[in-house]
């Protein structure tokens, strides 16, 4: 496991315009206005005294957005610091939102605030199991939006996202711990689709003499830890008289700590416009109170992921028994969503030759439809950058055409009394829970004893 060292990443976030207002079951397959925004400071600073986390509130762009009722380019209300257990936290930096009017739609810090925070996590005894879980819902979560996103316009590096975490060891030590999730565009399935491939880096340190951390942009930050930045603000000035003595950096006490951690927000904000905002920050000594500061302006939305099985590179033809092969599957399961909630399906990078699919309830990203059927009842559905060779799109009598201009300006349109999409590709998964074997002091079910899932196939 490779040791933490200071570093940046490239810092993108997704943001997006707004979308017209549209029916329930339509309004998921509006092509996507996705604009750039960037720029955020995370801060670590620990020694035997215990540890303090601060991040900027800002993210930016060179394109306005809506922010707080009105149209701007920056906003000062993004969420980077979280408290996981009562003296654990964890802040983020990098691609943290993804806005395409689709079920995937992505904000980070309401996924965050849904599953890894201090009411799902009671205990200091489970701190470190925060980033194994953490893993596992934002690779999903990344995975699942970055696909959305044209290979030709977006460089991979911009996708990169990383999660530092600090707790305490059993002896009261701080650990520091940190995910990279790095993104690379990936040939996939047979014509080829360069679609999303995370691969998640994770570093660990534990903390026996003082210790900083710089992620996001840090080049203020690191200037200043190395003692070459010219500034006359009183704090550095005595930062920089005690960093010739280690022991005495090691004595540095919470408070100390929080005023360098401030100053170095204040001066990176005089370096750059894409750092801003209010601090958060978080302080936790090794005994006593933990002080937790966050901006009162920012959103409190906690929302899942939806359940979604992702099948990726298919070919699936009239030829093949079953239609689409051996298929793998990808899925996260949550034990906070509900057990009767629905799975959709996620279709990326495949080909469908010459079968019916079903559109209610899936999603498709990136495939080619060649002399195939689709199959509508009215339910929601989500199409982006797919290629329609002759294709036929069924629906019953009666029911208003869907709002996906490309689809209906690709295939010709049939009306059918009956319609089946339950024995098809695409058809609506089931899924069973079994008894709950572990509860959360709230009384929601923590783990369940099987997670029983219908065909596995597409």
């Amino acid at each position: 496991m490779p040791v933490l060292a200071s570093a940046s990443i490239g810092l993108v976030l997704l943001a997006a315009l707004v979308m017209p207002t549209q029916s329930a079951a339509q309004q998921e397959n509006a092509q996507p206005s996705p604009f750039m925004a960037s720029g955020t400071l995370n801060l670590v600073l620990a020694n035997r005294n215990g540890f303090v986390v601060a991040a900027d509130s800002r993210m930016s762009s060179d394109h306005p957005f809506p922010c707080e009722g009105k149209r701007q380019l920056y906003c000062d209300n993004s969420q980077k610091l979280f408290r996981t257990t009562p003296n654990s936290a964890m802040v983020i930096a990098g691609f943290a939102v993804g806005r395409f009017n689709s079920p995937l739609d992505l904000a980070v810090a309401s996924v965050i605030r849904k599953e890894l925070v201090e009411r799902n996590w009671p205990n200091d005894e489970q701190a470190a199991e925060v980033p194994v879980a953490a893993e596992g819902v934002l690779d999903d979560a990344l995975t699942g939006v970055a696909a959305m996103l044209d290979s030709a316009t977006t460089p991979a590096q911009n996708l990169a996202m990383s999660a530092t975490f600090v707790r305490f060891d059993t002896d009261h030590g701080p650990i520091v711990e940190q995910d990279v999730f790095v993104a690379e565009w990936v040939p996939t399935g047979p014509q080829n689709v360069l679609v999303p491939k995370y691969t998640v880096t994770r570093g660990k340190k534990k903390v026996t003499e003082f210790f900083h951390f710089a992620v996001g942009i840090p080049c203020i930050a690191d200037a200043i830890f190395s003692g070459h930045y010219k500034t006359t603000n009183p704090v550095l000035q005595s930062y920089y008289r005690l960093r010739t003595n280690e022991t005495r950096l090691n004595e540095l006490s919470i408070p100390e700590m929080v005023s360098i951690a401030k100053a170095i927000l204040m001066e990176t904000r005089k370096y750059t416009d894409l750092v801003g905002g209010d601090d958060q920050i978080g302080a936790f000594p090794t005994s006593g109170q933990v002080r937790w500061s966050l901006p009162a302006n920012l959103p409190s939305e906690a929302r899942l992921q939806p359940r979604v099985y992702r099948f990726s590179g298919l070919t699936c033809s009239n030829t093949n028994n079953p239609p689409c092969g051996a298929a793998p599957v990808s899925f996260y399961y949550s034990p906070q969503q509900p057990a009767d909630e629905v799975f959709k399906k996620y279709f990326l990078a495949s080909q469908f030759i010459q079968i019916p699919v079903a559109l209610d309830n899936n999603l498709f990203i990136g495939n080619t439809f060649d002399h195939v059927t689709l199959r509508w009842l009215g339910g929601s559905f989500f199409m982006l950058r797919n290629v329609y060779n002759d294709c036929v799109l069924e629906l019953p009598e009666g029911v208003e055409l869907p709002h996906d201009p490309e689809l209906i300006a690709r295939c010709r349109i049939e009306r059918k009394p009956k319609i089946d999409i339950y024995t098809i590709v695409g058809a609506r998964p089931q899924m069973s829970v079994g008894s709950c074997i572990k509860w959360n002091p709230d009384h929601s079910c923590a783990q369940v004893s099987s997670l029983a899932l219908g065909p596995m196939q597409p």
